[in-house]
């Protein structure tokens, strides 16, 4: 396992989408190994692309005091456009079929975001092929 460790002291310095689908097969063994190395190559795996970096606020839809984050599943490298329209701002409402403006009292909150990306395919799977990776690796 020795070789393992060194793999991902390596691997942790390439880019987002190089190896990770390879690695996820493996993953549940790595764990099992507890290779001092993976902490650190788990920690590398979360990224931001240039898509994640635009989006900077966000509307909140139902604020929990206690939770600062939250999980979406993300392609690595998703069209600006469709990710854009999954943050914007909701200024209309869809009413007997016609988009009409909210009220002011309507109006969400805006909070502060920063949007990353775990670069770990499958693990939020749990049909197909995906969830045999996910299963096993938790």
């Amino acid at each position: 396992m020795r070789s393992a460790d060194v793999l991902l002291r390596y691997l942790k310095y390439q880019p987002a989408g190089s190896h990770s689908e390879y690695v996820i097969v493996s993953l549940p063994k790595l764990i099992a190994s507890e290779l001092p190395s993976l902490a650190e190559y788990l920690d590398s795996r979360i990224t931001q692309t240039n898509v994640h970096k635009r989006v900077s606020t966000y509307q909140c839809f139902n604020p929990v005091e206690d939770r600062n984050y939250m999980l979406e599943s993300s392609h690595l490298s998703p069209d600006f456009n469709d990710f854009q329209k999954k943050f914007a701002h909701k200024r209309t409402k869809i009413l007997c079929g016609r988009i009409v403006p909210l009220d002011k009292k309507e109006l969400l909150e805006e909070r502060e975001v920063k949007v990353e990306v775990l670069d770990l395919p499958f693990v939020h799977s749990y049909n197909g092929e995906g969830f045999k990776h996910a299963n096993a690796m938790f």
